[in-house]
């Protein structure tokens, strides 16, 4: 249907989604798809919520300071009709049942988005795309959806989109789960991450074997106004895999990251605290500091241990390829610019 970028922003002028809610606004992912929305159409008009205000404002922009739970979200959309709902939130990895205390100190809402998609059902809004924070590398097809005797975020974020998945129609639901995102614009941990001068690295024994896929930023702003316009019966509601392509001549979307220090030109410095740390998250109580590690920890692990190469055309669906332009080599390069 799509043969090129051109094709479909011409298809896009003409859809009749012009009123759509943004979840998650304050990061640069959002401030990057906003803009390429009014490229598209300046006439669409956009409301944005987040708890905390973004780095940017925009005078066809309504933007709404508030914590996310059910209230809001029925007011807004009982005195709104959007046609489109972009839930684009990230969840960090704590551990919300072991530690309450925690919880309320990052003001983590337990609002999931399988509530913001019944509430969009009793609303007659047209489509729900949600932007998963579950990494397609930590969950595989054949992953199970059940949680682990110590519930975590993970397991959370699993039955949530599980749940998501059994209510894909009403509305049309689409729940992505992307590779590395990386990009100037962003400050997601793995942009950061790769800005830093000296980048140490928990290593363990199949660490140079691992390869990493990742995204540019504008690549996947365009792949999410992809699922926003593209018809259903082009693209049916489910879950997607996005990841790039790996059947494009000449692009190379897999690097090591022994690669990437290489490709950037700076320091590595390894870490062989992998199993040390994950053991350590069964004895050590948590505390302000401490989940960010020792999930970290468990996050590389898993990631290490297990293959995490996705194979973008095989597992959900289909991937648009037409709307890929970096490959993983550019889009890791750029990422260390900041706008």
């Amino acid at each position: 249907m799509f043969e090129s970028l051109t094709d479909f922003e011409n298809y896009a002028k003409e859809s009749s989604l012009r009123n759509i809610l943004l979840i998650g606004a304050r990061g640069g992912l959002c401030h990057l798809l906003i803009k390429l929305l009014w490229q598209i159409n300046p006439h669409i008009k956009i409301t944005a919520i987040d708890n905390t205000e973004p780095n940017y404002t925009s005078a066809n922009m309504k933007f709404i300071k508030n914590s996310f739970h059910r209230g809001i979200f029925e007011n807004l959309l009982k005195n709104q009709h959007f046609h489109a709902i972009l839930c684009l939130g990230h969840y960090p990895y704590f551990d919300l049942v072991q530690n309450k205390k925690l919880y309320r100190q990052v003001n983590i809402s337990p609002f999931f988005p399988h509530h913001i998609q019944e509430i969009a059902a009793e609303n007659s809004v047209e489509r729900f795309l949600f932007l998963s924070s579950h990494m397609v590398s930590t969950l595989t097809s054949s992953s199970s959806l059940y949680p682990s005797k110590k519930i975590n975020l993970f397991d959370y974020i699993a039955l949530c989109d599980s749940r998501i998945e059994r209510r894909q129609q009403s509305p049309q639901t689409y729940i992505l789960r992307p590779c590395l995102i990386v990009g100037p614009s962003l400050d997601n941990f793995i942009s950061r991450y790769l800005r830093y001068p000296v980048l140490p690295y928990l290593y363990c024994s199949n660490f140079d074997q691992v390869k990493w896929q990742f995204l540019h930023e504008y690549d996947m702003v365009k792949i999410l106004l992809f699922f926003l316009f593209a018809p259903a019966t082009y693209l049916p509601p489910g879950e997607y895999n996005i990841a790039p392509p790996t059947d494009i001549s000449n692009f190379e979307h897999t690097l090591p990251m022994l690669d990437v220090f290489a490709i950037l030109k700076k320091r590595s410095i390894p870490l062989p605290l992998t199993n040390t740390l994950h053991a350590l998250s069964v004895h050590i109580p948590t505390n302000n500091f401490l989940p960010l590690l020792l999930y970290g920890a468990n996050y590389f692990r898993t990631l290490f241990c297990e293959n995490p190469l996705l194979d973008s055309s095989k597992l959900y669906h289909y991937y648009p390829h037409v709307m890929c332009e970096y490959d993983a080599a550019s889009a890791i390069t750029l990422s260390q610019a900041r706008f």
